[in-house]
């Protein structure tokens, strides 16, 4: 049967996210390809586009698609399986009794069992419960089998034939052909049975996806909340939009992994099972994977209510200045004090002894409400949250110098916690 491609490529590419590059399990590094469609999975998350007339085979992703972002035009695909026989020697030990009490042994088997007879067996060992050291290191094998029969102890040897079958993918062009080696798709893990017991549509995650968390102690936070709100943090920078109108009050909230997250970049329909997620994307590619089970931090309580001070700034001349004066920072704390002034300007200035660098750098600044402030961000986590931002013109809402910075617009609210400034990180 003939594809196309750049067509097999484009139905490819959706598993990027979801087959890992490397896995203990090999198959997990592998498509799987049927008469249904193509599947791909890391045994957390599922996926599945429906593809017509493929092979039965496994295939590894990646050398997949270097194989068809080389191929570039129609070709015709072929499973090739062949089989091997090999021989296969291995020993047997039958006991005084005539019973076999060993199997499938080989010759340094055969040679540890006799050890392990002369230690317990034969007591051939001190009272204290000394084992003789190195005592088959100078016993070789035929001489190990004869002394073992000497007691009624018989060695046989069984030999068997060992067939093994491998399975080659041919792509096959006008001008050539390219072939893979194929895995058995028998091996290839089963997509877990899915029941819905609720449903809602979950919009573009990818602004979301900065502020989730990367560390394994607090799995809650390697997820994006679904909800009454969408909400994601790292416990240094939080998103949560305004009230999500598509989820049921009635609705238990759910966490999405930030590796499924990454794939939901428009409406998706979800639904949701007691453990599992299933999203439903065009052209019929569907993913199930596995909720984060744990509870959700209580974000709410971090959002400062009263924020009398604010100020407005643009938002790109703001993330300009940031990224100039960025490389003087601390590498570790990477703080920035923020002047805010009563004058219109707004001063930025860090000072690490550490490295003897220092910097300062003035923009404009609206005074809103309230009055100026000195305050401490990390550069980098106030960088994140400008980059997500849509407003050419950015209003900052604070309380205090050691408060949360909130910004709050259409998009939903985003917050930064302040970091404290040192006399050892300011000009």
């Amino acid at each position: 049967m003939k594809h196309h491609a750049k067509m097999l490529l484009n139905a490819c590419t959706k598993f990027s996210t979801i087959v890992p590059k490397r896995s203990s399990l090999p198959i997990c590094e592998t498509v799987k390809f049927d008469n249904m469609g193509i599947t791909g999975t890391n045994l957390e998350v599922y996926g599945f586009i429906p593809y017509p007339n493929l092979p039965t085979v496994c295939i590894n992703y990646l050398e997949l698609v270097e194989t068809l972002k080389a191929i570039n035009g129609i070709f015709d695909i072929e499973i090739e399986v062949k089989s091997e026989i090999s021989q296969n020697n291995q020993y047997s030990i039958t006991n005084p009794d005539g019973d076999i009490c060993e199997k499938r042994l080989f010759q340094h088997h055969v040679l540890e069992f006799y050890t392990e007879l002369l230690q317990k067996d034969l007591g051939i060992i001190d009272n204290e419960g000394t084992e003789i050291e190195d005592l088959n290191s100078e016993i070789d094998f035929e001489t190990c089998v004869k002394e073992l029969a000497e007691i009624n102890y018989i060695v046989t040897l069984v030999k068997e034939q060992v067939t093994t079958d491998y399975t080659n993918v041919i792509f096959t062009t006008n001008s050539g052909s390219i072939k893979l080696s194929g895995m058995n798709y028998e091996e290839f893990p089963l997509m877990p049975e899915f029941k819905a017991e609720q449903k809602t549509v979950v919009p573009n995650l990818t602004d979301y996806i900065p502020f989730v968390s990367t560390d394994e102690l607090r799995p809650a936070m390697n997820g994006i909340l679904i909800g009454k709100n969408i909400a994601s943090t790292d416990a240094h920078v939080l998103y949560c939009s305004h009230l999500n109108t598509d989820f049921n009050p009635s609705d238990k909230p759910f966490i999405i992994p930030s590796n499924v997250a990454k794939l939901i970049k428009e409406p998706v329909t979800c639904e949701v099972s007691d453990v599992n997620g299933k999203l439903y994307f065009e052209n019929n590619f569907i993913v199930i994977f596995r909720l984060i089970d744990e509870i959700y931090p209580n974000y709410d309580a971090v959002i400062p209510q009263d924020n009398p001070n604010q100020f407005s700034v643009n938002r790109i001349t703001l993330i300009k200045a940031i990224e100039n004066i960025l490389p003087f920072t601390n590498k570790t704390t990477r703080a920035i004090k923020f002047v805010f002034g009563t004058d219109g300007n707004l001063i930025l200035a860090v000072q690490d002894i550490d490295s003897g660098k220092e910097c300062s750098n003035t923009i404009k600044c609206e005074l809103v409400s309230g009055e100026g402030l000195e305050i401490g961000f990390n550069g980098k986590f106030l960088l994140t949250t400008l980059k997500t931002c849509e407003p050419e013109n950015i209003v900052f809402q604070m309380s205090a110098g050691n408060r949360a910075l909130v910004i709050n617009n259409e998009q939903g609210i985003k917050l930064v916690m302040p970091v404290l400034i040192s006399e050892r990180e300011t000009a």
